[in-house]
């Protein structure tokens, strides 16, 4: 499906690990972002030259929420530091493991935000994302794929903090669309596509 975005249209997928994220990402129509190439390797273009001052104003508008996640321990001090790589890359494209997912996997910040929506819509309101899609998995299909890559467990607990935390994104008003990440692929990845589509035309809840 061709679609035309807007040129800083910057979208994250969340989601279980399993529920296909990085996949989706590498066969739908906005290119994967790279964030280890983007934070710790990248060279500077003219082109992005032209973006460092948009991205130091969101790095300003998140310095005291940057500030407040240090003071909440390791899992804070993580987050914040996703916080400030994600104000920094203003490049468009789609990621699979963005802010949100990396809010969302510390299980302790992100309860500690479900408790406070207040501050969770705050946070939310100044993240410069345009779109998150969250793609649902059943419990049993991520169970399985994590089986089969071996390398995570996942609990009953897990699953339900995660659903948790995405329930109170959609609560604060946080543009968050849902896919259903069942097979066949195909599918998945062209209803993530018509999201998109959609999703463009929508101007992005933005507050101070």
């Amino acid at each position: 499906m061709d679609v035309e975005f807007r040129a800083e249209m910057y979208v994250e997928l969340i989601g279980l690990p399993g529920a296909g994220k990085t996949t989706v990402a590498r066969s739908v129509s906005l290119p994967p972002i790279d964030h280890v190439l983007a934070w710790r390797r990248h060279r500077f273009s003219r082109a992005d030259w032209r973006q460092v001052a948009p991205a130091l104003w969101n790095v300003l508008r998140c310095a005291r929420t940057m500030v407040m996640l240090i003071t909440w321990g390791a899992g804070g001090r993580v987050i914040a530091r996703a916080l400030l790589r994600r104000c920094w890359e203003r490049r468009h494209g789609i990621s699979d493991h963005g802010f949100v997912q990396t809010l969302a996997q510390h299980r302790e910040v992100s309860g500690r935000l479900c408790r406070d929506p207040l501050l969770l819509d705050k946070i939310l309101r100044r993240l410069p994302t345009d779109v998150c899609v969250f793609l649902e998995v059943p419990m049993e299909i991520a169970q399985r794929r994590a089986r089969d890559r071996a390398t995570y467990s996942l609990e009953d607990r897990v699953f339900e903090e995660h659903c948790a935390f995405y329930e109170a994104m959609l609560g604060v008003g946080f543009p968050l669309y849902r896919v259903a990440a069942t097979p066949p692929l195909p599918d998945v990845i062209s209803a993530v596509d018509q999201v998109l589509q959609s999703a463009r035309h929508t101007p992005r809840k933005t507050g101070s």
